[in-house]
């Protein structure tokens, strides 16, 4: 009995791709002029709190309102997200990623799984794919294989 799940273990091989700054992708693919500027993506509902904030938004914090967050950063443009954008990159992702696997899924907007089991070029070959697509469709992401999801996403 111990052999057959330590065999089932064994053959479990999960693959992660992780978009970082999915949020501020998508937004700055809405509005490429935002590209170069200070940009904080705020709750779509309320615009009440900041989610994310991108490399230039330097201060700024998840959490902070949008008028804490411009105290810190000034010139900070803050945006509300927009789910349907994030929806319809996360449905692009996952129809590339098909082309490494057809097993995938996303956790979350920015963090998508994909069975890296017996894959014919090889687990180093798909998670270099999966960046490549992801980069051909504007997003920099980071991949790792793992035995489970959370390994994988923490690698």
């Amino acid at each position: 009995m111990a052999s057959t799940a330590q065999a089932s273990r064994e053959e479990t091989r999960l693959a992660a791709l992780v978009i970082p700054e999915f949020l501020i992708d998508v937004c700055q693919h809405a509005n490429p002029l935002l590209a170069q500027r200070p940009l904080a993506v705020a709750d779509g509902v309320s615009r009440r709190e900041i989610v994310v904030a991108n490399r230039a938004a330097r201060g700024v914090q998840a959490g902070m309102t949008p008028k804490q967050a411009r105290a810190a950063c000034p010139g900070l443009v803050v945006i509300a997200r927009d789910e349907r954008a994030e929806r319809d990159a996360t449905h692009e992702i996952l129809e590339a990623l098909e082309s490494c696997s057809p097993a995938v899924e996303a956790l979350r907007p920015g963090v998508y799984f994909f069975d890296a089991r017996g894959l014919p070029a090889g687990e180093t070959s798909a998670i270099g794919a999966a960046v490549a697509l992801a980069s051909t469709l504007g997003f920099r992401a980071s991949a790792a294989v793992a035995d489970d999801k959370f390994t994988a996403y923490c690698a």
